[in-house]
């Protein structure tokens, strides 16, 4: 997925979330496992029960999708909006 001119590339929903229920409840476990605060990658595989590279692939998405950011020190927080 990438984001350009405000268009959203994500092979969802009109809402820019999957279609997949079951992927659906993934990003929603981890949107919730990160809260607000920063968080490490390895904080959330322990917290959200995920494989690192599903961690890992999911937070890209969430990036480009706006819902996330990285922070210095390899640590990442959802964005409000």
């Amino acid at each position: 997925m990438e984001r350009r001119s405000g268009r959203r590339y994500f092979s969802g929903g009109s809402n820019g979330e999957p279609t997949n229920k079951s992927e659906n409840l993934e990003y929603r476990r981890l949107l919730a496992t990160m809260g607000w605060g920063p968080i490490t990658v390895d904080m959330l595989v322990d917290r959200s029960g995920l494989t690192p590279d599903a961690v890992s692939s999911m937070l890209r998405i969430l990036k480009l999708d706006g819902r996330a950011e990285s922070l210095l020190g390899e640590h990442y927080r959802r964005r409000q909006g």
